[in-house]
């Protein structure tokens, strides 16, 4: 095999019978100069592959787009909620104050 001296002796321990169980147990994962159709054949698979993954992530990333505008509009119109209930808290605390104010003044006035 052209490598004589330090290798000759691993390439030596495997007998014939070793080397014809380890071919058959790899033989499915070996490809030595394969039929050009059919190697034509599986990068039209992995090409097709690509373009369908392609697809895919494309159409996910729009459909994260649309959903984090979905998310960014109900944020906002939260927000506008939660100004609206604290406006009308703060309305409702200054009409009871006043309506506390108004009953204690005229219950001091009606004491007089």
């Amino acid at each position: 095999m052209g490598h004589e001296g330090y290798l000759t002796d691993a390439y030596r321990r495997y007998s014939p019978e070793d080397l014809a169980e380890y071919y058959r147990k790899g033989k499915h994962s070996l490809q030595v100069l394969g039929d050009d159709a059919e190697v034509a054949l599986l990068k039209q698979g992995i090409e097709s592959g690509k373009k369908q993954t392609s697809a895919l992530i494309e159409a996910f990333a729009n459909k994260n787009r649309v959903l984090e505008e979905r998310v960014a509009s109900m944020e906002r119109i939260l927000e506008e909620v939660a100004k609206r209930v604290r406006f009308e808290i703060g309305s409702s605390r200054c009409l009871l104050a006043g309506n506390l104010l108004l009953s204690s003044s005229s219950g001091a006035a009606s004491r007089s």
